[in-house]
């Protein structure tokens, strides 16, 4: 940081503030359809406000997305959604204190705290006890709610039907959803494979988008999670046919995702203003002018430029470059800003939603 004698201030400018680009809230686009392993079968389903029964609807997926406000979303109000960064993983460790400990663990052995399935090991495994049913469930109650699971197995079937699965908001509750406004729910199973060596499996399931209040349901975030490993009575012919290294539900990490969502926040400048030094003066990303009138001034450098014995420094705010008027500047950046929203807009990417 440059200290600069206010003796050295040849002008100095007030700059308009610019409000074109606010960002107090950010949505941070995590995945826009499902991803991972395609369901072998998936079911949209809803209760009828009259208190009737289930009825299979048309499936419309509800992109995940985590959202952060700024204390200045009150007063400015400015939202923009976000594409996760390439290379995130928005996902809780399965060792995270966010992640309980299988509410049912059926026929198999799930020694530890946490247990061999969530300890991240890969090495450590729960196996089956004998050759009857084997169910390892999460329940999320108090937790919040996973968008999908992860589970890396391997097992040798004598029979039965192998499914891995996740019931979305209501999970169990399907068959008390007898009262209220519709509650749009999502389910999907996938079946598992033999294998003598251990194989992976992710999937992410969204919510039906029907479920959100605003679009006539009863609201999405209140309902549990249930996501639920099931191998049927007989699929196994004795003890140890069945290892799961690996099987927790994906939740998201909010501190992560809050901590980028944070550096998306742009609020508009307080003071802007463009100074002309005399003289040259290093570039820095924050300068301190001594004897400003008032007191001394430090602001943070958005753009500094030097030429012809003189040093031009933009705090807080670019300025319009040399011959441009301030409003030329802002209808420029407008148009550029735009353009930019409807390239977006025509190469959205859905997030972990590109099958794999």
């Amino acid at each position: 940081m440059a200290t600069i004698a206010y003796a050295d201030v040849l002008k100095h400018t007030p700059l308009p503030i610019d409000a074109q680009d606010i960002v107090s809230r950010v949505r941070i686009v995590v995945a826009g359809s499902r991803a991972g392993k395609e369901p072998s079968s998936y079911r949209s389903a809803y209760a009828a406000a009259s208190g009737g029964g289930e009825q299979a609807v048309t499936y419309l997926q509800l992109p995940w997305v985590h959202e952060y406000a700024d204390a200045s979303d009150a007063t400015y109000r400015c939202t923009r959604s976000f594409a996760l960064p390439d290379g995130v993983e928005a996902w809780l460790d399965p060792t995270d204190s966010g992640i309980p400990e299988p509410t049912l663990a059926t026929g198999v052995t799930n020694p530890g705290s946490p247990s061999a399935i969530r300890d991240g090991d890969a090495g450590t495994y729960a196996q089956n006890t004998g050759s009857g049913l084997v169910q390892l469930e999460y329940s999320l109650s108090g937790y919040g709610y996973a968008l999908g699971f992860y589970l890396r197995y391997e097992a040798s079937f004598a029979g039965g039907g192998p499914i891995a699965f996740f019931a979305g908001p209501g999970g169990v509750m399907l068959t008390q959803l007898n009262s209220g406004f519709p509650r749009f729910l999502t389910q999907g199973s996938y079946d598992c494979v033999p294998t003598s060596s251990p194989v992976e499996m992710y999937a992410v399931l969204p919510w039906d988008a029907r479920g959100l209040s605003e679009n006539g349901g009863s609201g999405i975030g209140s309902l549990t999670t249930t996501i639920t490993l099931l191998f049927d009575a007989g699929s196994f012919a004795s003890a140890g046919d069945l290892k799961v290294y690996e099987f927790y539900p994906l939740m998201l990490d909010t501190t992560l995702l809050n901590g980028i969502a944070k550096q998306n926040i742009k609020l508009p400048a307080s003071t802007p203003q463009r100074v002309t030094i005399n003289g040259y003066v290093a570039p820095d990303k924050s300068h301190t002018i001594t004897g400003w009138p008032g007191g001394d001034y430090t602001g943070a450098v958005a753009k500094q430029t030097y030429g012809g014995g003189e040093t031009i420094i933009d705090f807080e705010q670019k300025g319009s470059p040399a011959g441009i008027t301030q409003e030329q500047a802002q209808a420029s950046s407008y148009n550029a800003q735009a353009q930019r929203a409807r390239i977006a807009a025509a190469n959205y990417p859905v997030r972990l939603g590109e099958r794999q």
